[in-house]
């Protein structure tokens, strides 16, 4: 999930992906896009709730290679893509 200037979504994306039945067992990769804001509580989160892993770009490359960056790192069988300010209905 490409991450850039999402400070006020990023968050509520989180907490209803984990009120989703289909998220058990859901891994999640988050590439911040060199946007200088503080995410830690966000992390945090999602690392509690799933297993995260984390990529910091030095520099903004926009979505389409924050996302080439996610998928160099997936190992799962199955892709999903979402944006930060994407919401998962219950």
């Amino acid at each position: 999930m490409p991450v850039y200037e999402a400070k006020s979504t990023l968050f509520r994306l989180l907490e209803s992906m984990t009120k989703n039945k289909c998220a058990h067992g859901l891994g999640l990769i988050l590439v911040f896009d060199h946007d200088g804001e503080n995410y830690d509580d966000e992390i945090a989160f999602a690392r509690a709730n799933f297993a995260a892993d984390i990529i910091n770009l030095a520099k903004n490359v926009g979505p389409g290679l924050a996302r080439q960056a996610g998928l160099d790192k997936c190992t799962k069988e199955f892709v999903m893509f979402a944006d930060a300010d994407d919401y998962f209905y219950q």
